[in-house]
């Protein structure tokens, strides 16, 4: 059995974990369950989630920004109660580089050139509502105009402007080497990707 910790760094990947009507709690826990082992008998935990995404654009903060701000006031607990053990978060935004907060990381979103590719479900496929649109809603999104109606003259990117996320990875890899090197505290990272990368202080993990 490995060391065990009652304080953890969560790096979190905020724009693929928390989105639409996904409450963050039910993630945390799941987290909090797959490591499990690593958890100290003690009865309190102190997490400190760091939230990466795209928060700024240039050096403005973005709509992704205000909106995770009023979401985090509304969801995120302050506390809440896993295994018997009470937990408190503190929860920031990952605004500047770990190993060096003077160092804002701005320039995290950009416009796309082009529409975002999409792909139609089986669900969307099989709606058997009399009013669903999601045929038309496909044929419009593959079509590179600017509206459903087949005289338009505008293409998408002309009346919508596409947004994606920049130097985000990059930003949250940098900053989980940083905790792997001063190995306090030990920290998880949940990206797009599962089971989180969780650091190990005995041995360090390398690169």
């Amino acid at each position: 059995m490995g060391l065990e910790y009652n304080s953890f760094l969560l790096l979190l990947d905020y724009d693929n974990h928390i989105h639409g009507t996904t409450k963050p709690l039910p993630i945390i826990t799941a987290w909090l369950d797959s490591i499990a082992a690593r958890l100290s008998i003690a009865p309190a935990l102190d997490i400190k989630v760091r939230a990466y995404g795209g928060w700024f654009e240039g050096h403005a903060v973005s709509e992704s920004r205000t909106r995770a701000a009023i979401e985090t006031q509304n969801s995120w607990p302050s506390f809440f109660i896993h295994a018997k053990r009470t937990c408190r978060i503190n929860f920031e935004f990952a605004d500047n580089i770990f190993e060096n907060p003077q160092q804002r990381v701005t320039h995290t979103v950009a416009p796309r050139k082009f529409p975002p590719r999409v792909r139609r479900t089986a669900i969307a496929a099989s709606c058997k509502h009399p009013g669903c649109n999601s045929a038309m809603l496909y044929r419009w999104l593959t079509s590179n105009k600017g509206c459903n109606l087949p005289e338009c003259q505008h293409s998408f990117t002309e009346c919508y402007q596409p947004l994606e996320q920049k130097q985000v990875d990059v930003h949250l890899a940098v900053d989980l080497i940083s905790c792997v090197r001063n190995c306090a505290p030990p920290a998880s990272a949940l990206t797009k990707s599962e089971p989180p990368l969780l650091t190990e202080t005995e041995p360090p993990l390398m690169f």
